[in-house]
């Protein structure tokens, strides 16, 4: 998949959240506390998880328990940016002009996404490498 049919398939809020979805990146689906189905409901003002029992009418924001937690990008600019970061194409020039980030923003996505990456190798169950071979990271 290159860029720009990337930005075609995440042209919308539904169409990134599902893209994110479908990488295990965003919930899908996702139960509340009592073990029910929960309907993802997304508006101008909140993204969010209702559960769909009228006793019980729990909620969960769409980022809660995942690494978005913390973000405040758009979800189309969470793709792209990852997708750029993918193939080394994160200078702070071309995220200011290409995604509308500005620096500081920029700065924090770069190492928070090395911040992912150490996570997932360390508490991934696979080994890379083996007998006798060297893998750099």
């Amino acid at each position: 998949m290159n860029f720009l049919t990337l930005a075609s398939e995440c042209d919308t809020k539904n169409n990134a959240v599902s893209f994110l979805q479908t990488r295990g990146i965003l919930h899908n689906p996702r139960l509340c506390k009592n073990k029910h189905e929960m309907v993802l409901q997304l508006t101008e003002k909140q993204d969010r998880w209702c559960c769909s029992k009228r006793e019980c009418r729990q909620y969960a924001p769409l980022r809660a328990d995942n690494f978005l937690a913390s973000s405040r990008l758009d979800y189309k600019t969470i793709v792209m940016f990852i997708y750029c970061w993918s193939k080394e194409y994160t200078s702070i020039k071309i995220c200011e002009e290409e995604l509308n980030m500005n620096h500081n923003t920029t700065v924090d996505w770069i190492m928070y996404m090395r911040e992912v990456c150490e996570y997932t190798l360390t508490n991934n169950s696979a080994k890379i490498g083996g007998v006798n071979i060297t893998v750099e990271i």
